[in-house]
């Protein structure tokens, strides 16, 4: 388990329990293998997160190749924007505020679904598979 009440800048971590961070979450290369929850933003480079994600901050930005297999939850009431670049969500997004955005570039990937809030795709195909229910676990590989 990890529980801090500021900021995290991390590389290479792994946390086995519950994950609880109060300020700002800057990772690369790690692991999380319980729930997160985040009290601002989060940036995640190369990271996988097993289960869902809680932030409360206005920007959640998910890079080269970061997967969470499970939902993202915000709880900011401000306008918030998740980038999914080059990375993969599986599981439901939901916001507070509905003037919230996804953006899906560089190959990412939703497998799941945005309530309350747009989605951008930006990677020129159909990126957002919504609540299709006919994709295989293989499917989430990022190519």
């Amino acid at each position: 388990a990890l529980s801090v009440s500021n900021n995290v800048t991390a590389n290479k971590l792994t946390v086995k329990g519950n994950s609880s961070i109060g300020g700002s979450l800057i990772d690369s290369n790690s692991s999380f293998n319980d729930s997160c929850t985040v009290g601002k933003n989060i940036n995640a480079d190369k990271s996988y997160f097993a289960k869902n994600i809680e932030f409360g901050g206005t920007n959640l930005t998910l890079q080269n190749k970061s997967k969470v297999l499970g939902d993202i939850i915000s709880t900011s009431t401000e306008s918030v924007t998740i980038v999914i670049d080059h990375s993969i969500v599986k599981g439901i997004i939901g916001f507070t505020n509905s003037n919230s955005k996804v953006i899906i570039q560089n190959k990412g990937r939703l497998i799941g679904r945005v309530f309350n809030g747009k989605v951008e795709d930006l990677t020129g195909k159909d990126s957002y598979e919504g609540d299709d229910e006919d994709f295989a676990e293989s499917d989430i590989a990022i190519k």
